[in-house]
Protein backbone atom coordinates (compact mmCIF):
# COMPACT_ATOMS: atom_id res chain seq x y z
CA UNK A 1 0.00 0.00 0.00
CA UNK A 2 2.65 2.19 0.60
CA UNK A 3 4.52 1.86 -2.21
CA UNK A 4 1.40 2.60 -4.32
CA UNK A 5 1.24 5.60 -2.73
CA UNK A 6 4.85 6.69 -3.61
CA UNK A 7 3.88 6.01 -7.13
CA UNK A 8 1.35 7.77 -7.25
CA UNK A 9 2.38 10.98 -5.56
CA UNK A 10 5.41 10.57 -7.94
CA UNK A 11 3.13 10.41 -11.15
CA UNK A 12 1.21 13.19 -9.60
CA UNK A 13 4.27 15.58 -9.39
CA UNK A 14 5.78 14.70 -12.55
CA UNK A 15 1.86 15.59 -14.48
CA UNK A 16 1.73 18.81 -12.65
CA UNK A 17 5.30 19.77 -13.67
CA UNK A 18 4.85 18.74 -17.21
CA UNK A 19 1.68 20.28 -17.63
CA UNK A 20 2.92 23.43 -15.69
CA UNK A 21 5.77 23.60 -18.23
CA UNK A 22 3.62 22.94 -21.31
CA UNK A 23 1.43 25.60 -20.45
CA UNK A 24 3.74 28.23 -19.95
CA UNK A 25 5.77 27.13 -23.46
CA UNK A 26 2.04 27.03 -25.29
CA UNK A 27 1.16 30.35 -23.69
CA UNK A 28 4.54 32.44 -24.72
CA UNK A 29 3.77 30.58 -28.11
CA UNK A 30 0.66 31.63 -28.79
CA UNK A 31 1.05 35.08 -27.49
CA UNK A 32 4.20 35.36 -29.97
CA UNK A 33 2.43 34.48 -33.08
CA UNK A 34 -0.34 37.19 -31.67
CA UNK A 35 2.47 39.57 -31.33
CA UNK A 36 3.93 38.96 -34.82
CA UNK A 37 0.55 39.33 -36.70
CA UNK A 38 0.16 42.38 -39.32
CA UNK A 39 -2.37 45.21 -37.72
CA UNK A 40 -5.02 44.75 -40.09
CA UNK A 41 -5.57 40.99 -38.88
CA UNK A 42 -4.99 42.40 -35.44
CA UNK A 43 -7.59 44.98 -35.27
CA UNK A 44 -9.93 43.04 -37.55
CA UNK A 45 -9.96 40.02 -34.61
CA UNK A 46 -10.00 42.51 -31.41
CA UNK A 47 -7.02 42.28 -29.09
CA UNK A 48 -8.89 42.34 -25.83
CA UNK A 49 -10.89 38.76 -27.74
CA UNK A 50 -8.04 37.35 -28.85
CA UNK A 51 -5.97 37.35 -25.59
CA UNK A 52 -9.34 36.03 -23.97
CA UNK A 53 -9.27 32.96 -26.54
CA UNK A 54 -5.52 32.49 -26.09
CA UNK A 55 -5.71 32.38 -22.28
CA UNK A 56 -8.94 29.91 -22.53
CA UNK A 57 -7.04 27.78 -25.06
CA UNK A 58 -4.10 27.07 -22.60
CA UNK A 59 -6.40 26.54 -19.57
CA UNK A 60 -8.65 24.29 -21.13
CA UNK A 61 -5.40 22.21 -22.64
CA UNK A 62 -3.82 22.15 -19.29
CA UNK A 63 -7.27 20.96 -17.52
CA UNK A 64 -7.47 18.31 -20.15
CA UNK A 65 -4.03 17.51 -19.62
CA UNK A 66 -4.19 17.08 -15.83
CA UNK A 67 -7.39 15.16 -15.49
CA UNK A 68 -6.42 12.90 -18.56
CA UNK A 69 -4.49 10.87 -16.56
Amino acid sequence: MFVSFVLQFTFLIYRQNYAAKFNTEHLSSLLRKMYKMNYDAYSKLEPTYLINRIFSAVDTLYMFTISSF
